[in-house]
């Protein structure tokens, strides 16, 4: 990896400043960063609690949208307009994405390089867009808790895009597995409930 993704994250914080920035605009700081660490952006945007700030929604969304990009291979990100022009504050979304450096870091000290990076080749991108298109929609639902496993088998996927580690990938799979699993449990439970409440 020629830059660390920590460190973009935190210059991409710095870069946002102050006031307000639409999505637009952010999907555009974002890029030229490359498929694999727009993957860990969105991520983490997911993944970081975020009072305040309705991004789950934006980021689901801007998640399928790419998932269709890794699937077609269209070689930009392209979004529908009512999204694009939805404002979001600036130095609130600069501090979430601060927020997880710490985390993002300590994923990638894990990376190695080159390790099964089989699982990171061209032919994977499709399976991976199918998940993320999975994940965009889990994280862009109303579901108690339900952003923070996509959103970290998002960030896996992305880390082992980046660094060519298939482990990570396979991480990012069995991640995928266990977010589908527990978000289907709560649905199921929330499902439960509201029948009780209706008898």
């Amino acid at each position: 990896m020629s830059a660390y993704p920590s460190e973009s994250l935190g210059r991409l914080a710095d870069e946002l400043g102050e006031g307000a920035v639409t999505v637009e605009g952010l999907a555009e700081r974002m890029q030229g960063k490359g498929l694999a660490l727009l993957l860990v952006i969105l991520g983490v945007c997911a993944l970081v609690p975020s009072p305040g700030i309705p991004i789950g929604i934006p980021a689901g969304i801007m998640l399928g949208l790419l998932s269709l990009q890794m699937i077609l291979g269209a070689r930009e990100l392209r979004l529908p307009g009512w999204l694009a022009r939805r404002r979001i504050e600036a130095s609130r979304v600069g501090n979430l994405l601060r927020r997880a450096v710490p985390t993002v870091r300590w994923m990638e000290r894990r990376l190695r390089p080159q390790r099964m990076s089989h699982l990171t080749e061209a032919g994977w991108l499709r399976l991976l867009g199918v998940l993320v298109l999975l994940h965009g929609v889990l994280i862009a639902l109303p579901i108690p808790l339900g952003n923070t496993l996509p959103g970290l088998s998002v960030i896996l996927f992305g880390l082992g895009l980046l660094a060519r580690d298939g482990l990570a990938v396979v991480a990012g799979l069995l991640m995928s597995l266990v977010a589908a699993l527990f978000d289907a449990l709560m649905v199921g439970a929330a499902v439960w409930f509201l029948d009780w409440l209706a008898r």
